[in-house]
């Protein structure tokens, strides 16, 4: 009991301390930089938390599972000979069945949570000095909605009004009955 009592006072003089802290440092203010870093270091140890449990469940799962299969290896054998009933039977394979289900729920979840950690992996590149992949998708993007609006606009000349010479910016190029796409 006496340990306790000694964290509790630990605890609370730790406390204090922060609240005095806070209180000199009120007068600074935090960056959204500073409380996006603050936010991501949560994030990423909420992450780390749950993918320790994810893999701790993975793995009794997977125990459940081998337990439930000698099990039900042991009634089959136990019901040829016919030492047990049907019933227990059934029951040992729903057993089986169920570890299974749940083995393929926890390989999702970690699975799920992996995806997580790549995602935040890729959001802190540009904070830990990595080159931001933003602009090359960006560019990306701008090129396929480029090559798609030619293909429209081609679609729409050859197709939807009688041939004509296409203006030059759309890329295209018309050349009598056998239509031929120049880009």
């Amino acid at each position: 009991m006496a340990w306790v009592l000694r964290a509790a006072c630990v605890a609370l003089a730790a406390l204090a301390g922060a609240s005095v802290s806070a209180e000199e440092g009120a007068g600074t203010r935090v960056t959204d930089s500073q409380v996006f870093m603050m936010m991501f270091a949560d994030q990423g140890r909420s992450v780390g938390y749950q993918s320790m449990l994810s893999a701790i469940q993975l793995e009794t799962v997977q125990a459940q599972l081998k337990r439930d299969r000698a099990l039900l290896e042991r009634n089959l054998e136990l019901y040829d000979r016919e030492a047990i009933s049907l019933l227990d039977l059934e029951i040992a394979q729903l057993k089986d069945a169920w570890s299974q289900l749940l083995l393929v729920v926890a390989r999702k979840n970690l699975e799920t949570i992996a995806a997580q950690v790549s995602a935040l992996t890729l959001i802190g590149d540009p904070f830990a000095g990595k080159p931001a992949e933003l602009g090359a998708l960006r560019i990306a993007r701008a090129n396929y909605e480029n090559r798609a609006a030619r293909l429209d606009r081609c679609r729409q000349v050859f197709f939807s009004v009688p041939i004509r010479s296409p203006p030059p910016e759309t890329g295209c190029a018309a050349t009598g009955p056998g239509v031929a796409i120049h880009p």
